[in-house]
């Protein structure tokens, strides 16, 4: 355990504080500005008197101490706890919010909501169904209604116990007064006997007040959680009676049946579609090397096509050189055959000149 808790669990001992709070209240009385006051003469007298002050501060420190702890259970209900609901659930989703539970301040988990909105998530998910949830709440209601009671159990006895306790002073009072009282000085010593009477009924009216004022702080603190558990009934009723799917339990062994067979079909179905990709995975790995292989012959024959194209180009080139080169020679035959005839015509001229020249003579 750890310092902080125990210190916690130390100041949350009613005892504790009902001691602290009686050693400052006599200390303050017994001061002598307080002597001859009615606090002082009611509460001082006998020792009587001494207890019922002292349980009256234990009870009202008890119920004190209870009355803060709600505190607590009016700020869980602020929480988010559980998500809105939306039509009926799986009952596996109920590990699902006891999951979110646990992510919540550790002090939910202490409360009233907290451990009946756990304890009805477990059931729910221990049976795999929502049939029976009611009954159960209105288990945990009627624990914890029994459990509010008994928590009062203590300011309860003290209510009870104080009136007697101031009888029993009264009449220890009583027999203070007559004690040692003679028959022959009856009337000397009645005015002593009426004061010691009168301080014998202070010892009852100091514990009746101590009761009635106990029973009206445990009639308030007791209402006040009694509405927290009301509106954790209602909450619980809302959230939970309506949220999960209800299976009939005579059918939940062949509904396990069936969902272990269909665990195990869908077990062999992925063992075989495994080994199904498997066998793909490794025909697709060679189909892709062929592919490989065959892309680079692609290429190389690609390769091959280039160069037969240049190679083509080249005697296209050297056809058309050709017959350029054809074109031309034909272009000097048909120049020859031309500078013949020039000669030719060249040579009938000289030969007209020629006879034409002794004909002008002789005219």
């Amino acid at each position: 355990m750890s310092w902080n808790s125990m210190v916690s669990r130390f100041l949350k001992t009613p005892l504790v504080w009902a001691a602290l709070a009686g050693a400052t209240f006599y200390f303050f009385v017994h001061q002598p500005k307080f002597h001859g006051t009615l606090v002082h003469k009611y509460t001082t007298e006998h020792v009587t008197e001494y207890v019922i002050v002292l349980l009256f501060f234990w009870a009202s420190a008890h119920l004190i101490i209870r009355f803060l702890g709600l505190g607590r259970e009016r700020e869980a209900f602020g929480q988010d706890l559980l998500p809105p609901v939306q039509g009926l659930e799986q009952p596996l989703k109920a590990s699902e919010y006891c999951q979110r539970l646990d992510e919540a301040p550790d002090w939910v988990a202490a409360t009233m909501l907290g451990r009946r909105l756990r304890l009805a998530l477990k059931f729910v998910h221990e049976r795999a169904s929502a049939d029976g949830i009611r009954e159960y709440m209105q288990e945990l209601a009627e624990r914890d209604s029994n459990e509010t009671h008994a928590g009062y159990s203590f300011p309860r006895f003290v209510a009870g116990v104080t009136p007697v306790l101031g009888l029993l002073g009264t009449v220890v009072h009583f027999g203070g007064a007559l004690n040692g009282l003679a028959s022959d000085q009856l009337m000397a010593q009645l005015p002593t006997m009426v004061t010691g009477m009168g301080t014998a009924f202070n010892t009852t009216c100091v514990a009746l007040s101590a009761s009635i004022t106990t029973m009206l702080f445990l009639f308030l603190v007791e209402r006040h959680e009694d509405h927290i558990v009301r509106d954790v009934n209602s909450y619980l009723e809302n959230e939970l009676l309506n949220r999960f799917a209800t299976t009939d339990l005579r059918i939940t062994p062949f509904l396990d049946a069936v969902k272990s067979a269909q665990q195990a079909t869908l077990a062999a179905m992925q063992a075989r579609e495994q080994s199904q990709l498997d066998l793909w995975s490794t025909a697709i790995t060679g189909h892709a090397t062929q592919m490989e292989s065959t892309v680079e012959r692609l290429d190389n024959i690609n390769q091959a096509n280039a160069q037969m194209a240049k190679l083509f180009t080249a005697d296209e080139r050297l056809l058309e050189l050709q017959a350029r080169l054809a074109e031309n020679l034909e272009l000097l035959r048909e120049s020859q055959h031309f500078d013949q005839a020039v000669h030719g015509l060249t040579a009938a001229i000289h030969m007209l000149t020629a006879r034409h020249e002794p004909l002008s003579k002789a005219a």
